[in-house]
Order: C-alpha cells, then structure tokens, then sequence
C-alpha cells in the first residue's frame, strides 16, 4: 500500500505505528510528518469556507491520545483553531515557544493542475497538493516535532504550544484573533516561530540563503470602478465600462512604483550581499550599498526584472477579481477590477490610493479604498532566534548566510508583533522561486527531498530552543 493511500485511509493515530522498525529516529520522523501531511491535504480546507473544524480537531484527539494537552476552539460553524501545548521541565527558564501554522488554503482549479489537488501525489520526486507547502507541510511537521519532544521524554526549559489556526488566507477574523481573543496571554513573554522565510534552493540544489522573517509588506485592497452607457448588448453603446477598464488595468499593469530601501530592506540587502552562489550576487552587492551608492538605481531596476527582487524592492498592485455583466447579452454600466496591493515602507495607503489616479487618468474609472492595517514594529534582528537558526543552518546547508528577511506576502505572524511578541518566519523546507511562486497557483509543489531537510531542520531549531542542554 502506497503512503498516499494508507494515510487516506486511516486515522492519523495509526500513522506513526507503521513506520518499519529498522528506520533510524530521523527517518522515522520525516515519514511520520509526510504521513500527517498526506491526511491534512486529503481534508478539503479551502477557503472560503475554510471547514478546518474536522482537520484541527483530528489533530486534537490525535494528539490526547499518546497524552499531550490539546484544545480546539471553534470560531464558526465548521471553522476552528487548535492550541496544544508540552509544559516545560519544572520551572520555565524561559518564556513559551509558540509553533504556528495556519491550515486553511486558497482555492484551486481543478482541471488546471496536474494531479488531484487534495492528495499528495509524489512525482519524479516532488510532491504536489493544494497546502503542500502554504500552509499543511508546516503544520505537519510542527505536530510531528512536538510528538517526538513528548515521546522522548525532551527536559523542556520553556513551555512548547503548537498553534493551527483558520481563515489566515482570507480575514483572519475566524482564525488567530479568535485565539488570541480567547487566550491572550498566549506567546507572552516568548517567541513564534512559523511561515514566512525563504530558505532559497537554486537550480543546482545548492541553497543560497535561509530568509527568517522579521517583518511583512502591508497588505491592502484597491477596487477600480468603471462608468458608461449600459444597455442591450445587440446594440453596443459607444462608451464601454469594461473598455475603460480595460484601459485602466493596462495602465496599472505597466506602471512601476519607485524603489523604498527602508532600514528593513536595507538589513535584508547587506546579508543577502553575503549569499555569494545567488545568480545576481553582484546587482545584490551594489543595491546593499545603498542609495547613496551611484549605481544603485540601475542595479535596483536591473534586479527589479525579476518579480521576486522587483517585490522586494517595490509596492505591487496586480488586478486579482473582475466584475462586470451578470448576463451575456447586457451590456454593463459599470466594471470593477479589485486590486492587492503590498506595500514597500515607507508608503502609506492612502499615498498608494492618490498615486492610482494618476496612474489611471480617467475621471470616469472610480479609485475605492479598501481596508489596511497598521504594520507592527519588526522583530529584532539578532539574539537567541537568531543565533540557533544562524547554527542549525550551517550544519544542514553551509556557507548558506541567514537573511533577516522582509515577507512579501501576509503572515499570522503580524497578529504577534502587534501585541510585542516577536514572531520570525522560518519556513524551513528550502524551495526556488518558481516553487515558492506556486504556492497560491495550479501545481502547488515542494521536492521530497526539502520536505525531509526542512522537517529535520524544524526539529533542530525547536530543540536547540526549547530543550535543556
């Protein structure tokens, strides 16, 4: 019986009594996590609706069974989160250490992707499935961790919570703040660790830089709405709402923001310069040189050529929804394109908002201002976080500096920064670009091989932070 198969069929409880004995601790580990994620891709969690109610409360009664402390919250109907924790080995020489994933993902396609999306299918050494690595592969490797420290009989010097949470990839407002809402001492006094770095793998399977996210680019919505003549679409009026649009979208589509280099982005640059193997180490090199350098500017749009660099260095805004006619022979009065837009400090939203006008040049195409939140200090770079990842990972990928990196992409991890807990990003399953790119589009994908490091490396990290030496 293949483990794709096995895992579909029984309860994550008979999982890890299948691991053949002759397997060494780190093998058994890995098959053990792979095992989880299998059975939390197989559970339709996409969001909307999210139903993570039955995935975190299998996890829950899983993890009661073999006798660690799990409580589920639900925040909705068919919704909730998960909170577990190991208490530390009498008094706590530390503040808690809080493992977060969320295990909600985003919708898909079906007939886009290449395998079934809700099922691991391993390929030519890949493993494919919607959440594989945004956000499940985290998710099972953290339960995975936490039942190896309480198998062993780990000597704790800090309290472990695990934390799976719903709606991350949507409001939120179902998810962590529910948690937080009810447990809001949670984290306090410790530190987070969960999704958001990038541990870079070139094509060589070299890898060239572990990323710990210290801080994210603020998110918000801008929606384009377009005004004209409607009517019957035998008859098509000469001012088209969708036309105008149209226009308006290609405007903003080829428009460029101006490069930020904030203290953040500066940081990331000056340790990114240090990753020598990265193909554009030296336009790197002359960026993390700073503004005041002469060829900065040319180096920063020679990088910008490439989306991963031009989100680092830029604000975004990508048409995401369109909406028009609601029938095929209406011809609509009005069009709305609904932009997200990241935005690269120091730009504020309602800067981004007047620029969109500019960008636009049509007193007919409506600029509407969605939400945005308040972007909390970054965590520190530096320190205990800092120092155990810097160590774990010049043992599993030397020479490999560690990036104090700025997430392009929204985090849970924000909700923790806002209320003082430092929180750092170390998604440890080393993927390229185009790996990391896939997360929210057709053929989510992550190598079996980094799936193996990075649940190791995860285990490392959790011991040298939480285990007396």
């Amino acid at each position: 019986m293949t483990t794709s198969l096995r895992s579909l069929l029984l309860p994550l409880a008979l999982l890890p009594l299948l691991a053949p004995a002759t397997q060494s601790p780190d093998e058994a580990l890995v098959l053990e996590a792979r095992g989880y994620l299998e059975r939390m891709v197989s559970l339709d969690t996409r969001n909307p609706p999210g139903n993570e109610l039955k995935l975190v409360t299998e996890v829950a009664q899983h993890l009661k069974r073999q006798g660690v402390y799990a409580q589920v919250h639900p925040s909705a109907p068919g919704r909730g989160n998960m909170v577990a924790r190991l208490s530390p080995d009498g008094e706590p020489a530390a503040g808690p250490l809080v493992l977060l994933a969320h295990v909600d993902v985003v919708p898909f396609n079906e007939k886009r992707w290449k395998t079934p999306p809700l099922t691991v299918t391993e390929k030519d050494g890949v493993l494919f499935g919607r959440g594989v690595s945004d956000d499940k592969g985290m998710a099972a490797a953290s339960v995975a961790v936490m039942l190896d420290l309480h198998r062993r009989g780990a000597k704790l010097r800090r309290e472990v919570s695990l934390v799976l949470t719903a709606d991350e990839e949507a409001s939120g407002e179902a998810g962590l703040e529910r948690v937080m809402d009810a447990l809001p001492d949670l984290g306090a006094g410790g530190v987070v660790l969960t999704e958001g770095g990038h541990v870079e793998r070139g094509s060589d399977d070299v890898v060239r830089y572990v990323g710990l996210q210290r801080a994210q680019k603020r998110s918000m919505t801008i929606k384009l709405v377009a005004y004209g003549e409607g009517g019957h679409s035998s008859q098509p009026p000469k001012d088209l709402a969708v036309a105008r649009l149209a226009r308006a979208i290609q405007r903003v589509s080829e428009h460029r923001f101006p490069v930020r280099f904030s203290t953040e982005t500066r940081e990331m640059f000056t340790a990114l310069a240090n990753a020598s193997s990265l193909p554009e180490a030296e336009l790197v090199k002359e960026v993390a040189r700073g503004p005041e350098s002469p060829g900065f500017q040319a180096a920063a749009d020679k990088l910008s050529d490439d989306p991963f660099f031009h989100a680092m260095l830029r604000t975004t805004c990508v048409v995401t929804m369109l909406e028009a006619s609601d029938k095929a022979n209406v011809v609509a009065s009005t069009a709305t394109a609904t932009l997200n837009c990241r935005l690269a400090a120091p730009d504020e939203p309602h800067q981004i908002a007047w620029q969109m006008v500019d960008i636009v040049k049509d007193p007919r195409v409506v600029i509407e201002r969605g939400k945005s939140w308040e972007p909390p200090p970054a965590s520190a770079v530096g320190g205990e976080v800092f120092d155990v990842v810097t160590a774990v990972a010049s043992r599993r990928w030397p020479g490999a500096p560690v990036v104090p990196f700025v997430s392009m992409g929204g985090t849970d991890a924000w909700t923790f920064r806002a209320r003082g807990i430092p929180a750092y990003g170390f998604l440890p399953f080393p993927m390229t670009r185009d790996e990391l790119r896939a997360m929210h589009g057709d053929d989510e994908r992550m190598k079996v091989s980094a799936f193996a490091t990075g649940t190791l490396a995860l285990r490392d990290v959790v011991e040298a932070l939480a285990v007396r030496q």
